[in-house]
């Protein structure tokens, strides 16, 4: 990637995958509700799937983080990478609820236009250990600010439900393209994840492990979860998929009306991350 010379493959290939990801997340935020409304889902239904989706993404974060490392970090995101083309593929090709209850509970679809699952969690682990010490802040911030940016311009990807529609495609029928593009990105990220190299995995530690292998940070880590725990506790009540869709009931809005709203929304999202960055930019190169 241009001007990122200090950066490793192994990073650069983690900021392509999670610029996909965050792509069709974007999207999947717009067109979720809508689409699970066309295929005959009720109200309660729909919000169902939506819980699904988010306690499905933190409890496989919880378990896989417990033991990524031993299991292996490429190896756990190869396997979620697996799952998220599975899911995509199983919103695409059914309408029966039970299924698209389990299909959202593997924990890689997501109701929101951020990241969900292992992945983050796993990647961000990986991270400080593919740029130098002086760059590892300013990589997080890149790493952040480039996904809000996919987001946005996912978001306003929805609108080819239109083309789609104008293609001859009716009804849910007009949503399926997405999914299967959603799973194609799943296995592209997986195509990936195959090619990162043996230094992504945890390096080796020695002297007595600690609770949860995080030693002397314990307090710290605690608080910082704490804190992250309320802010999503809040963000639970604004949930993306739920906006779109509300706006869809309650409006009438279209799809393609919908995902310029989240363009923007998500576009002055990303710019209040550059204007706080802006004048450190030329670090990137």
């Amino acid at each position: 990637m241009i001007g990122l010379s200090w950066l490793s493959l192994d990073g650069k290939k983690l900021l392509v995958t999670r610029i996909l990801r965050t792509f069709v997340y974007g999207y999947l935020a717009v067109v979720l509700g809508i689409y699970l409304d066309r295929l005959g889902l009720s109200a309660t239904e729909i919000g169902v799937v939506f819980s699904a989706a988010i306690a499905g993404s933190a409890l496989m974060t919880v378990l896989w983080s417990l033991v990524a490392d031993r299991i292996g970090r490429r190896r756990t995101v190869v396997f979620m990478a697996g799952l998220m083309a599975v899911g995509g593929l199983i919103f695409a090709l059914t309408s029966n609820f039970w299924i698209l209850l389990l299909g959202a509970f593997t924990g890689t679809i997501s109701a929101t236009s951020s990241e969900v699952g292992i992945f983050q969690t796993v990647e961000q682990a990986i991270l400080p250990q593919t740029a130098p010490n002086e760059r590892r802040t300013w990589l997080f911030s890149i790493y952040n600010t480039v996904a809000t940016f996919a987001g946005a311009f996912g978001s306003l990807a929805a609108a080819s439900v239109g083309l789609f529609a104008a293609l001859g495609l009716q009804g849910a029928d007009a949503y399926r393209p997405l999914f299967y593009f959603y799973a194609a990105v799943g296995l592209v990220n997986l195509l990936i994840f195959l090619t990162l190299s043996d230094k992504v995995e945890t390096a080796k530690i020695q002297g007595e492990r600690k609770f949860l292998g995080i030693h002397r940070s314990t307090r710290t880590v605690v608080k910082l979860s704490f804190l992250f725990g309320l802010d999503s506790f809040a963000g639970g009540f604004a949930v993306e998929s739920i906006i779109a869709y509300w706006f869809f009931l309650k409006w009438g809005l279209p799809t393609e009306q919908l995902a310029v709203v989240f363009f923007w929304m998500n576009v002055f999202s990303a710019l209040s991350l550059l204007r706080r960055r802006g004048s450190r930019w030329h670090r990137f190169l």
